[in-house]
């Protein structure tokens, strides 16, 4: 008995041995046949690695279940590649992991991947595939995260894939996929990231969204949604990135959508939104991002939405908002405050200094009033852009502006057309290091100070529509960014145009 045990022992080990053999040399040929079809390998890693003379588990991109010596994993991520996918990658019984992200793979994909019953990842973003999805996919019953963004895709995303129960991250974004979200949305519990933005797909979000509670993100901007925002989305009270932007969205925001504690994108511009911004908005307490611009929104600015101390965007321009800018009481990480293209009115308050974190601030096409002085422009250091044109400001530098704006050593864009600006430009403005200055039509009197040409960063310069007289000053030539430079209705003279003309950067000049 025992030598029989020992001979069914010894044959167990060959033929399984054998097996093997036999498997893991399906899935060298299955790899060859993938191989065969790349038109461009321009790193030669395929060319120089993949070959029977090295095992196909030592292969680059490739991984080997060391339990049954199979091929588990295949990454290719960002190698350049170029070609079509072969049908044998579906023989990859054993594959777990499939991820060819950032190549130029085209063509259809072909049904046979949906033979991967194995399959966890399938990563294929970042590609040149075209055509429908397709519906195979959604007999991969354990895939958990599926990635097709900015690829060609097209048709409708198949009803197959909403049965795939165990999928977390779902992105389609970046492709020309139509049709509508059905209520089979719902379907998908394990969900974390929705991901379908930049497409050509309408309709409604469907009440059946408020299924999917472990969903962080909903990323839908750009694209052809329509009529109101579902107040169902508050129930997703794991939500963390609400991106919207850019549909056709009508109708006000639903207040329960504030009840969301861990919301901290609140992206919803570009679309047909009305009504006043809700009071309730400032229950939200981990917003670091709004964006509500470039709807109908109309009414004041509610007083705590300038209380939000982990806030870093605000953008609320393109609007028919009013009245005046609530004090600023705690708003020590804002970066980013976009009021421009309403209706507001007042002063500009000092309160906004507050900001010290302020990158950009655009204040324009108001009706903004008040004397602009020695605002303490030292407190925002890394200020870039600063838009105020196109309001009824008076910019007095005998009060020191200028002077004070030679604290932000970071300024590029100073734009303050359309206001006045008394009683002249100074010689501090030298000190000023903006790339983008223009101040057209604000009853500039007096001549452009020398001091013009310390101004080394600037790329375009312009003072059209002003009182100016006296000689162009020549240390504009000493300005070697300069590319575009008006000056036009003013009163200016002397004999510098030649010398202008002869600049090597100067592209636009308007005299």
């Amino acid at each position: 008995s025992y030598l029989f045990l020992f001979w069914f022992s010894l044959y167990c080990f060959i033929a399984c041995t054998t097996s093997n053999i036999k498997n893991i040399r399906t899935d060298e040929s299955a790899l060859l046949a993938f191989k065969s079809l790349i038109t461009s390998d321009p790193y030669g890693m395929l060319a120089n690695n993949w070959s029977t003379s090295y095992s196909v588990c030592n292969w680059v991109g490739v991984s080997c279940d060391k339990k049954h010596n199979r091929v588990n994993s295949l990454n290719l991520t960002n190698m350049g590649l170029r070609g079509t996918l072969s049908p044998n990658l579906g023989n990859l019984s054993f594959l777990v992991k499939l991820v060819l992200s950032n190549n130029s793979f085209g063509g259809q994909l072909p049904k046979e991947i949906g033979w991967l019953r194995r399959l966890k990842v399938l990563s294929f973003d970042t590609n040149e595939f075209v055509g429908a999805i397709p519906p195979a996919l959604g007999d991969l019953s354990h895939l958990q995260h599926l990635d097709l963004n900015t690829n060609h895709f097209s048709s409708f995303i198949p009803q197959s894939i909403y049965n795939l129960s165990k999928l977390e991250h779902l992105d389609c974004g970046h492709n020309s996929l139509e049709g509508t979200i059905p209520p089979m949305i719902g379907r998908l519990h394990q969900l974390n990231n929705l991901s379908l933005n930049d497409n050509k797909m309408s309709g409604l979000i469907p009440k059946e969204i408020s299924n999917i509670s472990l969903l962080e993100t909903l990323y839908l901007s750009s694209n052809n949604f329509s009529g109101p925002i579902p107040e169902e989305i508050a129930y997703l009270d794991k939500l963390e990135f609400l991106i919207l932007l850019e549909n056709n969205f009508s109708g006000s925001i639903p207040l329960k959508l504030f009840n969301i504690s861990s919301l901290k994108y609140l992206l919803l511009e570009q679309n047909r939104l009305s009504g006043p911004i809700p009071e309730e908005i400032g229950y939200l307490n981990q917003p670091e991002a709004i964006a509500l611009s470039n709807n109908n929104f109309n009414g004041s600015i509610p007083f705590r939405l300038f209380n939000m101390s982990r806030l870093i965007f605000l953008y609320l321009e393109q609007n028919h908002l009013s009245g005046i800018i609530p004090f600023i009481t705690n708003l020590p990480r804002l970066q980013v405050l976009h009021l421009n293209n309403n209706n507001f009115v007042g002063n500009i308050p000092v309160s906004i200094f507050n900001a010290s974190k302020l990158l950009e601030l655009q204040l324009s096409y108001n009706s903004f009033s008040g004397t602009l002085s020695n605002h303490p422009f030292e407190n925002l250091k890394f200020l870039n852009t600063f838009i105020i044109d196109h309001n009824d400001l008076t910019i007095n530098d005998s009060l020191g502006f200028f002077t004070s704006l030679t604290s932000c050593r970071y300024l590029e864009y100073l734009l303050l057309s359309e206001n006045q600006i008394l009683p002249n430009l100074p010689r501090s403005i030298g000190n000023i290091t903006s790339e983008y200055f223009v101040a057209d039509s604000c009853g500039i009197d007096g001549n452009i100070p020398l001091e013009i040409g310390n101004m080394s960063n600037l790329l375009s310069f312009s003072l059209i529509g002003n009182n100016l007289n006296g000689p162009i000053p020549s240390t504009f030539k000493g300005l070697q960014k300069l590319q575009v430079l008006n000056l036009g209705y003013n009163g200016l003279q002397g004999s510098f145009i030649k010398e202008l003309c002869e600049m090597e950067s100067l592209s636009e000049l308007y005299l």
